[in-house]
């Protein structure tokens, strides 16, 4: 298996050193770019691993835009994120979305809301996969 990962030049300094002491420096290339312009293509999956939650829905679609167009036919796209549910939210749920709002001044987006972007975004087939914690995934397939 081989990794890209993409993120500021700032960001990625001193990650060479963490990837050589876990063994896997071989199998990921650290690439410094920005996401609002463009991603690496032909990918076989694309992760987005808490990162939408800062945006709001103009910037998070541009970044989904930027995904799918990166992305063959056959590739997927999973969500790593908090989120909340689009029925019977729990008390819990809510003081997690109040604080994303403290931090980052944005809430927390429903699973509607999620599935509402990617389609604007050009993807369908959105699955979420739940893994029992405050953390869920979302899949999701390009549109051809």
């Amino acid at each position: 298996m081989q990794a890209i990962i993409l993120d500021q030049e700032h960001v990625l300094s001193g990650a060479e050193t963490k990837l050589a002491m876990a063994g896997i420096s071989d199998r990921v290339q650290l690439r410094g770019g920005d996401f609002f312009a463009s991603i690496p293509s032909n990918g076989d999956l694309y992760i987005i691993s808490r990162v939408l939650l800062n945006w709001d829905d103009e910037h998070a679609l541009k970044i989904l835009q930027n995904c799918r167009a990166a992305m063959s036919p056959t590739a997927k796209l999973l969500i790593i994120d908090f989120l909340l549910p689009n029925q019977n939210p729990t008390a819990l749920d809510f003081l997690s979305s109040l604080h994303i709002f403290v931090l980052g001044g944005r809430l927390l987006r429903t699973e509607a809301e999620y599935y509402a972007l990617l389609s604007a975004a050009g993807f369908h087939s959105p699955r979420l996969i739940q893994t029992g914690g405050f953390i869920s995934f979302i899949e999701a397939l390009p549109s051809l």
